[in-house]
């Protein structure tokens, strides 16, 4: 996986967005979107289906959320902020 040093913004996520969130890790268990896809724990196999992502908001004012994938391959965490609840990460990661 290709992670950028910088978020990815999608959707009219604002430049601010990260401004928005905690640091990582600092997140309530309870209260935010639910992750559908993919599962918990997932694994995703080299050379295989884009991960896609799919959110439900917990309430109907949860407009803006954060994506936060992290592996030891790679020197710095992939994080998307996005105002849609399903991301798909881009063919050439």
């Amino acid at each position: 996986m290709i992670s950028p040093s910088n978020p990815i913004l999608d959707g009219t996520a604002p430049q601010n967005a990260a401004n928005l969130f905690g640091a990582a890790g600092a997140g309530r268990r309870g209260g935010g979107p639910c992750l559908i896809e993919p599962a918990s724990g997932a694994l995703f196999p080299q050379n295989w289906l884009r991960p896609r992502f799919l959110l439900a908001p917990a309430t109907s004012g949860q407009d803006l959320f954060e994506i936060r994938l992290r592996t030891a391959a790679e020197a710095s965490d992939l994080v998307v902020y996005t105002t849609k609840t399903q991301w798909t990460m881009p063919k050439d990661m």
